[in-house]
């Protein structure tokens, strides 16, 4: 009896791999000639899947979070210990899609003081904004909340490309202005390569175990082509799998929000602070610009809002969980409440340039009032008496623009010179 007689499971098994490894082999060069031949693809030692990321929620789901401390600090309340989050099919804060063939849509864009999370979902601005308008213009309205804490300009541009040009709403409304300064002072640039950046990349987004790295390098090191077309094939299936079935996960916590900036060392105060406009310029004024003309060339009315602040002592003495502004967070980010309002003061006079310069509808909430504590719990984000008040202050701006719509240019009409000219007047 020869070797292969006596040992013929261990026979069978090493002939298996013998021919898993011939087959592959074959895959793989098959593969690398196809893909190096087209020019469309060839693996390398550490090549690197790279995606734009659009930051949003998760569509179809359901989130529990528990409110900071900070949130208590609302003078007329009402005040919840938990607040949901909740997504429909399109990736919008419930409730924004009322009607399936509505009259009218209008799009906001934002971070977490668009998102309003830790307000009653039927007590958000632009959820209050919608239905103010539908019950004085008599039109069906749907207001679309696209916004996600941390968000920056940027984020919102690609948000708004992903999934609200193809909807041609009338409106697209834009409030950014904090993690702009936040992101911007702490990386120098929207493209900085972490989780807040603009583009995803493998490292940013994996969450693998030792032993999963272990094996995903001898795939990278033996056969990279054949391994990420067959992941690449997975994950497709699992993507349409899961779309089929649909999903509403649901659970708590709290949400996380990027710090405004880092490294409190040594350093020139007035300096910094001219630094920080200098990024703002070369950076946050262009996304504004870009924001403005492409909506407009997808055929809506862009619209530019300020963001409000208020900045004093005692919201810098609050050392409450969630308390943004509080004199230890403003000292990581290289600031104080003065110099704080200094710097969203200059970035709130961009986005009213940059309205003014490109046509595009000014909402300055900034100076639309005197804001108080009674309006936002912790100097940023708005409780349900300021989202009431911001509603307001938007809805009868946005209205006067449809009334002059509705007696001459289409809505889903772009703005051309003669409107653009109009809304900058007004």
């Amino acid at each position: 009896m020869n070797r292969f007689e006596k040992y013929p499971r261990l026979t069978f098994l090493a002939v298996f791999f013998l021919l898993t490894v011939l087959l592959l082999s074959m895959v793989e060069f098959a593969l690398n000639t196809i893909y190096a031949g087209s020019g469309l693809y060839r693996a390398g030692g550490n090549s690197e899947t790279r995606a734009l990321m659009m930051r949003e929620w998760k569509r179809d789901r359901t989130r529990i979070f528990r409110a900071p401390k900070i949130r208590a600090n609302d003078p007329r309340g009402p005040v919840q210990e938990t607040y949901e989050l909740r997504t429909d099919g399109h990736g919008f804060i419930w409730p924004s899609v009322i009607h399936d063939k509505p009259d009218m849509e209008i799009a906001f864009l934002g971070g977490s003081t668009t998102e309003c999370l830790y307000i009653r979902p039927e007590f958000r601005f632009p959820y209050l904004i919608g239905r103010n308008l539908e019950t004085q213009t008599k039109l069906k309205i749907n207001a679309l909340n696209a916004a996600r804490s941390g968000n920056v300009t940027m984020h919102s541009l690609l948000n708004y490309l992903g999934k609200i040009a193809p909807r041609r709403p009338a409106y697209v409304v834009l409030m950014h202005a904090t993690n702009d300064i936040g992101i911007l002072g702490r990386f120098e640039s929207y493209w900085n390569g972490t989780s807040s950046g603009l583009i995803e990349t493998e490292s940013t987004m994996a969450t693998n175990t030792p032993v999963e790295k272990l094996f995903q390098n001898l795939l990278d090191a033996t056969i990279p082509t054949t391994a990420r077309f067959f992941s690449f094939k997975f994950k497709m299936v699992k993507h349409n799998i899961a779309s089929l079935l649909g999903g509403n996960g649901k659970n708590a916590g709290t949400a996380r929000r990027p710090d405004l900036q880092t490294d409190p060392a040594g350093h020139d105060p007035a300096a910094d602070l001219e630094r920080k406009k200098r990024l703002l310029d070369e950076n946050f004024r262009p996304a504004l610009l870009s924001f403005v003309r492409l909506v407009g060339a997808w055929g809506s009315q862009p619209v530019l809002s300020t963001q409000i602040l208020v900045a004093d002592r005692e919201i810098e003495r609050d050392e409450r969980e969630g308390a943004f502004l509080s004199k230890k967070e403003l000292q990581r980010a290289k600031l104080d409440s003065e110099s704080l309002k200094i710097i969203h003061d200059y970035a709130n006079a961009i986005i009213r340039e940059t309205a003014k310069q490109e046509g595009a509808l000014l909402i300055d909430l900034a100076r639309a009032r005197a804001w108080t504590r009674e309006d936002v719990y912790d100097g940023l984000h708005l409780t349900e008496t300021g989202s009431r008040r911001v509603a307001d202050i938007m809805a009868k701006a946005l209205l006067k623009k449809i009334e002059a719509r509705r007696s001459g240019t289409p809505y889903g009409a772009a703005p051309g010179p003669a409107a653009s000219a109009a809304a900058a007047g007004n």
